[in-house]
């Protein structure tokens, strides 16, 4: 008797944990989580994600996220420059430290200069408070911080002696998928947007 109750205990202990195996519910990652992805299937761990829908610089450190500071982005939504010169260009660039003028230079446009910095005042800290993405849209183009996250982005930085500084600005017309692809080769290694 006690075989049996022992076997058909077994039985439905079986049938439910299948039962359980056919119901997983799918991930849906955000863009920004696949952008990481991409990267870090690549050996890159150390770079920047910048999300002008939300309005956020996140700083990722050893494959994970390391801080998330409110940022300020270009005044004009889109992903090219060409369209008007107040956009932040989507795309993966190459920080360039300019510490005469502190900031990080990430892309060029004719004779204009798009520049990750640091911005103070009232004015801007009071739209760094906000966390309202829509307000965040105040800039000619550049990326500004505030001084305590610039700050931190430049100990970083300088920290990072072996691989070059990479900022990804998410695209805001361009499908995610389309984005990985330009820049994510099947190949392995990333192609940077290019001045």
């Amino acid at each position: 008797m006690k075989l049996l109750r022992a076997s058909i205990i077994g039985l439905f202990l079986s049938a439910t944990s299948a039962s359980h195996a056919v119901e997983k519910i799918p991930v849906i990652e955000t863009i920004e989580d696949q952008a990481i992805s991409a990267m870090v299937s690549r050996n890159i761990k150390n770079f920047l994600v910048m999300n002008e829908k939300t309005g956020t610089l996140k700083f990722i450190r050893d494959g994970k996220v390391y801080l998330t500071s409110p940022a300020i982005s270009g005044s004009v939504k889109g992903d090219d420059v060409t369209k008007d010169t107040s956009v932040t260009r989507s795309g993966i660039f190459i920080l360039q430290h300019i510490p005469d003028k502190n900031s990080f230079e990430y892309f060029r446009h004719g004779s204009d200069v798009y520049l990750v910095h640091p911005s103070a005042g009232a004015e801007r800290t009071k739209l760094f408070n906000s966390h309202n993405p829509e307000k965040m849209r105040s800039s000619g183009g550049c990326i500004a911080l505030p001084p305590q996250t610039f700050d931190a982005l430049t100990r970083l930085t300088e920290q990072n002696t072996k691989d070059p500084d990479f900022l990804i600005i998410l695209p805001e017309e361009e499908n995610i998928a389309s984005f990985i692809q330009r820049h994510f080769p099947q190949t392995g290694g990333i192609r940077p947007t290019i001045y």
